[in-house]
């Protein structure tokens, strides 16, 4: 099975956001009494941190 270049681009631009927002709301729902943490801040840190890990830096 081959995937067109340009599909994987425009999956790959939104993928670690999607992700990233998968993350935040599971610790949110993992740990509710903990919410005040998660910050923006928080989520900024996760959205950085995801984005480094998918794109190999």
């Amino acid at each position: 099975m081959n995937i067109p270049a340009s599909r994987k681009d425009a999956f790959l631009q939104v993928y670690p956001d999607c992700l990233s927002q998968a993350i935040y709301a599971t610790f949110q729902e993992a740990f509710p009494e903990s919410s005040n943490l998660f910050n923006d801040e928080f989520k900024e840190e996760l959205g950085n941190n995801i984005f480094l890990w998918l794109s190999g830096m």
